[in-house]
């Protein structure tokens, strides 16, 4: 994968991206990737070939693919269809299949989203941490936050990348990358057109990366760089 071993801000990912000109908002702002949900129950999921238009329209950005419960082999021959860089596995998935994918696809390329209703469970995260595997913790359904202060001390129980996700939106992003620190954050619900799930609102796309990249840089030592494109 291309791109360098560290970076001096926080990554950012919008997710849940269905219309190209969304993704070229989220470019325009400065996100490092974006997110499209092949989840047919989603109420923001893409078919495939939706999905490759808004690949096209991301250009420089990382495109992550989100998955939930799907065979490896499925994943797989999606992501290759699609060209996604990244495939995040947001259901059930154990530490095998996650293994299989990444060996399948090559290293980097496996984000685990683990959600919590609040407070995080270390013991399930270095399930995955311990093999390796990036994580992105999210919160509970409905967008509500996490127990931010539950993840100060990340750095120390885990050697793998986190992302933090859950309830982000404009207005608190920028206080809890201060609290935790994380080597990205993902918002979908945050910055959208209320009431469309669908739609991006890109004032609050940009308001949202924006406070995201003031709020200090990512730590050292972890990876720092979730979100890369792959080498073509």
């Amino acid at each position: 994968m291309t791109g360098t071993p560290a970076v001096s801000t926080v990554q950012v990912k919008i997710c849940g991206v269905v219309r190209p000109e969304d993704a070229l908002v989220a470019a325009e702002a400065g996100a490092d990737a974006v997110g499209l949900i092949l989840v047919p129950s989603s109420p923001r999921s893409v078919a495939p070939d939706e999905a490759r238009v808004v690949v096209r329209a991301a250009g420089a950005l990382c495109c992550v693919g989100v998955f939930v419960n799907r065979p490896p082999a499925d994943v797989a021959r999606v992501a290759d269809v699609v060209g996604l860089d990244i495939v995040q596995l947001h259901g059930q998935e154990d530490p095998a299949v996650c293994r299989k994918l990444a060996a399948a696809l090559g290293p980097g390329r496996v984000l685990k989203a683990i959600r919590f209703k609040h407070r995080v469970d270390y013991g399930v995260l270095r399930r995955y941490a311990d093999e390796g595997i990036p994580l992105l913790v999210d919160g509970p359904f409905g967008g509500g936050p996490l127990d931010w202060c539950g993840l100060k001390d990340w750095q120390r129980r885990m050697a793998v990348p986190l992302v933090l996700a859950g309830g982000l939106n404009p207005e608190n992003v920028a206080e809890a990358v201060r609290i935790v620190a994380p080597v990205a954050v993902d918002t979908a619900r945050g910055v959208e057109m209320e009431g469309e799930p669908r739609r991006k609102d890109p004032q609050r796309i940009r308001r949202f990366v924006a406070a995201a990249k003031a709020a200090g840089a990512p730590p050292s030592g972890r990876g720092a760089v979730v979100f890369r494109k792959v080498e073509s």
